[in-house]
């Protein structure tokens, strides 16, 4: 959930010791969906990251921190007549190189999981610019959120590549504070610095354009994180199974057979043993890794009669393992044995298949009663197993 800006700089103040009342952030506006933040590191450099990115000066003013947007109006303009001597006559141009082609904003993306993601600001056709610049933000942003930001650091770094001026005025300027706007000789400018020396005040300007800082730019969607691998291997169900031979081969002895699954794709196994005297003792004992695909119904199935198939009733059924599927058999299918079920104590087979939500199925036209067993009425709750030849 995105917070307001004004609240996180106003968090990351009070956090520092600052007292409440000392520090002003109503004016900021903006969302962030998080920041990295270190005991280590100050509490300055946080809010120098916010700045970068929402673009706001902290700004001293009388005895409060205030923190003003960028792109604000004019707060007046500096006469050249007020200059003090030792200003600039000129600008200061900035080297061409500072210009680049494509900025490219790494960040951490609210639907991008851990890793960074990054949004481009291409500006090809500005034959000013060349190369590659890589910017590093600790935020947490949407998408379109990031490429507007992209877009406006690069809108700003050519602006301010026009250059910056020096100059020195007098004390009647003495309400300039960082951030403020000016018009200076024609051009819009904003305070970068303030030093005051033997009554004068020395200004940094540089260049500013008001709409540096708008856009309404579109990202590029990040890829999907991976599913996360599942290491844990959860439950492992056991059902025994008193019922008639499935295959020819288990007719040598008197046995019984045991259907096991686990929960998730982490199952790896089981060891089953069989205990006569209630888990004092234990006689025989078996590993598998062969798993049985199980589930339970959770709506009722009514009996129908076994000597032709039951194309009236249907069933929902979950799942253990929402990573196992039924499939679709036609009737000579089920004939030769295919999706070959126990529901409760009664051999069923079912033709129609459906997932309906991850891990519920629903299965229909069934071929009941199978392997001499009796049909019955199954209520919500009753065993799923599917009887696989090959298991």
């Amino acid at each position: 959930m995105p917070y307001p800006l004004y609240a996180v700089v106003a968090e990351i103040c009070e956090r520092a010791g600052l007292p409440f009342g000392k520090f002003d952030t109503t004016l900021l506006e903006g969302y962030v969906s998080g920041i990295q933040i270190s005991n280590e590191a100050p509490a300055f450099e946080h809010i120098q990251e916010l700045a970068k990115a929402f673009f706001f000066d902290p700004v001293n003013r009388g005895d409060s921190l205030v923190f003003t947007p960028r792109g604000a109006e004019l707060v007046m303009t500096i006469d050249e007549n007020d200059l003090i001597g030792d200003s600039d006559d000129e600008k200061t141009r900035r080297s061409p190189e500072e210009i680049v082609r494509v900025l490219n904003l790494n960040y951490y993306d609210a639907e991008g999981g851990i890793d960074t993601c990054k949004q481009t600001s291409d500006r090809s056709i500005d034959t000013r610019g060349e190369g590659e610049k890589n910017i590093e933000t600790p935020l947490v942003l949407e998408t379109d959120q990031a490429a507007q930001i992209a877009v406006i650091m690069h809108k700003v770094m050519i602006e301010e590549q026009r250059g910056d001026f020096e100059i020195t005025l007098p004390d009647n300027y003495l309400k300039l504070t960082p951030g403020d706007v000016v018009l200076f000789r024609g051009d819009r400018c904003r305070i970068d610095e303030v030093s005051l020396d033997n009554g004068e005040q020395k200004y940094k300007l540089i260049h500013d354009r008001k709409s540096a800082y708008q856009s309404q730019a579109f990202g590029v969607a990040p890829m999907a994180p991976p599913a996360p691998v599942q290491l844990v291997p959860g439950s492992t169900y056991i059902e025994f199974i008193d019922a008639p031979i499935l295959a020819s081969g288990d007719d040598l002895q008197l046995g019984y057979y045991v259907a096991i699954a686990g929960s998730n794709s982490a199952w790896a196994g089981a060891t089953v043993a069989l205990s006569l005297d209630g888990g004092q003792n234990y006689i025989e004992s078996d590993n598998t890794d062969i798993e049985a695909v199980m589930g339970e119904l959770t709506t009722s199935l009514a009996s129908h009669k076994r000597e032709i198939p039951d194309t009236h009733n249907r069933v929902q059924l979950r799942l253990y393992d929402s990573g196992d599927a039924l499939e679709n058999r036609t009737l000579a299918e089920l004939l030769n044995r295919q999706n070959r079920a126990l529901i409760g104590n009664e051999i069923v087979s079912f033709g129609e298949a459906e997932e309906i939500s991850p891990g519920v199925w629903e299965i229909g036209y069934f071929l009941r009663g199978r392997l001499g067993t009796a049909p019955a009425n199954h209520p919500a709750g009753t065993r799923f197993i599917l009887l696989e030849p090959t298991r």
